[in-house]
Formats: structure tokens, sequence, C-alpha cells
């Protein structure tokens, strides 16, 4: 267990802090700074399980293709962290756990984890890839992702996946998810060029708010749908759909259900 007793400065061009199995990071409130060309702020030595880092900040660690905090080893958990100005925010394996994050100015993604991960209330602002990245049977709850600069998409899991109560705005897609997976609960607006929800077969997209998709302006470049399912067997329910150039509903000719949705001001036809 290490306990940080203070700001901590890198070097330019070096990595933060390298860790091993088991090691607990407490920052303690205090704040990681990286210098000139820094690596990540926290990184593992070779592959470490179980790493725990918790309460601080990271600020300034641009290494191209590096993440501020990246420990890829299995059941890494990072909890109240807030990460400022990072090439990428953070990057763990299989069974992550992410809790109570803030990212803000990411040149790449937010948050990314492998199979099995749990991703609760965090919040991405102005990243400039996808925000929050999962593999299968992970969840995704209550969380924000907002790309200012409008490219990526805010939240993809892969099948059996569960995302719930969270928002995105302002990305290029809104929520991709596998198949066997359920959206439940979330909204999401202006993504200009891709579908508000993405899901693959035997999902459910449940109770959710998805609207201005695509642009007025530009037709030809920036078009969008509000909910796209790829595959059949899946079940749409209570959705509210609207102000799209394209299509409110698109199941193609994919046999699906759809119950008490409300699609309305879509372009190309609600469904």
């Amino acid at each position: 267990h290490l306990q940080v007793p203070r700001d901590l400065y890198a070097p330019p061009g070096v990595n933060g802090i390298t860790v091993g199995n088991d090691v607990v990071i407490d920052l303690d409130g205090h704040t990681l700074y990286g210098g000139a060309n820094s690596g990540c702020g926290i990184i593992e030595d070779v592959t470490a399980d179980r790493v725990c880092v918790k309460n601080g900040t990271l600020r300034n660690w641009l290494g191209a293709g590096q993440a501020a905090i990246q420990v890829e080893g299995t059941q890494t958990t990072v909890e109240n962290v807030s990460i400022y100005h990072a090439y990428n925010g953070i990057r763990a394996g299989y069974g992550a756990r992410v809790r109570n994050c803030f990212i803000s100015e990411a040149e790449g993604l937010g948050v990314q984890a492998t199979h099995e991960s749990f991703v609760e209330s965090c919040r991405i602002l102005t990243v400039q890839g996808n925000g929050i990245v999962v593999g299968g049977n992970s969840q995704v709850k209550s969380c924000d992702v907002a790309g200012s600069v409008s490219v990526g998409t805010g939240i993809i899991t892969g099948d059996h996946g569960l995302v719930l109560d969270c928002a995105v705005y302002n990305t290029t897609t809104g929520i991709v998810v596998g198949a066997y997976s359920v959206v439940e609960r979330s909204a999401v607006s202006l993504h200009i060029k891709g579908p508000g929800i993405l899901c693959g077969e035997r999902s459910v997209i449940r109770g959710n708010r998805v609207t201005e998709g695509g642009s007025e302006w530009d037709e030809e470049t920036f078009y969008a749908d509000g909910i796209i399912i790829q595959g059949g067997g899946a079940l749409v329910v209570d959705n509210y759909v609207a102000d799209h150039n394209r299509y409110g509903v698109d199941s193609g000719p994919n046999r699906v259900a759809l119950f008490r949705n409300i699609a309305t001001s879509n372009a190309l036809g609600n469904y």
C-alpha cells in the first residue's frame, strides 16, 4: 500500500509510478503531473493483477498511444480519480472496476477495459476518441459522455453488455452494444454521424430517449438514425426517438418486437 504524501512531478519523457501485483496507490487527494512527452502516470510492471488506484488527480500525461493510468492485468480498480489532459484516460484489463472517475481533454479514448468489467458513475468530457469501451459481459451504469469535437462513439460494449442510466451527447455515434445486450433508461442526443443506439441481435432497448441526430445543414456528410437493430429477435419498447435526418427506428429485414415507442420528426421515416 502506497499513500502519496504530496503532489509529484515526473521528469520529461518518463512514466510516473510503476506498480506490480496487489498494489494499492492512494493518491490521498494529491496530483501526479507529467512532464513534456511523458508516458503513463501509473503503469504496470509487465502485467500486474489486482492493482487499485484511488483518491487523486493525474494531469498532462500525453505520451502518444499511452494512458494516464495503464494497468491491463486482471481485476484493476480505479476509483475517485480525475484525469486532465492525457492522451488516453484509463486502460484496464479483465474484470476491471472503474468508479466515480472524471476524465477531461483526452486526445484518444476515455476508459477502456476488457471482458466482465464494470464502469459506474464516471464523467467523460471533451475526448477526441471513444468515451467508454468495454468487452463482453460488462456493465456501464450512470455515466455521462460528451465529445466536444464530435468524433468517436460514446459507449461501446461487447455481447451481453448492459448500459443503464447513462447520457451521451455531442459524439459521432451514441451507444453501440453487441448481441444479447440491454440499453435502458439512457439518453442520447446530438450524435452527428451515426445511430443514437446500435444493437446486435436479441438485445433489449427499453425506456431510452434518442434525439437530434445528424445535421440539417449538411445532410450528405452528417446523417444519423435514432435506433438501428442489427439482427433479429430484439425487443424495442418505451423509447422516445425524434428529430433525426434519417430514420427513427430501423431494423432492416430483421424481425424485431416494437411496443409503445414514440417516434416523430425523423426525416426518412419513423419506422
